[in-house]
């Protein structure tokens, strides 16, 4: 027989609870929404200085840190793209970095004065038919200088953010930095990502998304927008973490 209830047996008050049962809210996972304020970044930033890995690196490790920060609440790298901590992840690589202010194709027609990141970005299906074209921020261009100190005779291939390949003593690292913060240590990449994309909606809802690299459906987006160029113009726009501009000269 089926256990079904029919319409006469609800109007009757069959099947019905008489009060809703107390469920445990699950706990956050790295797949929740997690947005981080320009404070919680300023704090993540300055709790670098207790960072003692990568000890392999040229870079001194607070400094290769607190570039993560900065790279990741603004643009939103998924891990594979930013550190090769796995033998599957490819990492930033120098010649990523574009310094002339003219976009990088030339079909865009726009300009940045502080150049651009550009990279094809990869996902678990592979990476993406199209690069992206993003605008290099004040911040991260001093960033960047800064790491470059250490890096003087970089190859284009040469990895921005070279370390071993420990996913283990990453996530350490990343677990004490948020204990100096103060933050939760569940802070993951994937909240950073979260944040970059919240930054830029919130300057103009839908850049977030061209940031993020999360390919337009519609016919108008796929062949006809440029999105290189109002990231371009609303870049100056984007609010900085206080502590990402005490790089700025």
């Amino acid at each position: 027989e089926s256990s079904t209830p029919s319409a006469n047996s609800e109007r009757a008050g069959k099947h019905v609870i008489d009060r809703v049962p107390y469920v445990k809210a699950p706990e956050e996972t790295a797949g929740d929404k997690r947005f981080l304020s320009r404070d919680e970044l300023s704090r993540l930033f300055r709790a670098s200085r207790v960072a003692t890995w990568p000890i392999d690196a040229k870079t001194p490790a607070p400094l290769w840190w607190r570039g993560i920060w900065v790279l990741d609440s603004t643009y939103g790298l998924r891990p594979s793209d930013l550190v090769k901590i796995c033998d599957h992840h490819a990492g930033l690589r120098w010649k990523a970095w574009h310094r002339d202010p003219e976009c990088p194709n030339p079909r865009l027609n726009c300009r940045n004065q502080l150049g651009w990141l550009t990279f094809t970005p990869k996902n678990n299906d592979g990476p993406k038919p199209r690069p992206l074209h993003l605008p290099i921020t004040p911040a991260f261009d001093a960033v960047l200088r800064e790491i470059e100190r250490f890096h003087p005779q970089h190859s284009g291939d040469g990895l921005i953010f070279p370390s071993s390949r420990s996913n283990h003593q990453f996530h350490e690292q990343r677990k004490r930095i948020c204990a100096e913060a103060e933050i939760d240590p569940s802070v993951w990449l994937q909240h950073l990502r979260q944040t970059a994309g919240d930054r830029w909606d919130r300057i103009r809802m839908g850049l977030g998304r061209f940031v993020l690299g999360h390919a337009p459906r519609d016919v108008n987006s796929t062949h006809y927008r440029n999105p290189a160029r109002p990231l371009a113009r609303f870049v100056s726009k984007l609010k900085e973490p206080s502590a990402f501009l005490e790089l700025v000269g």
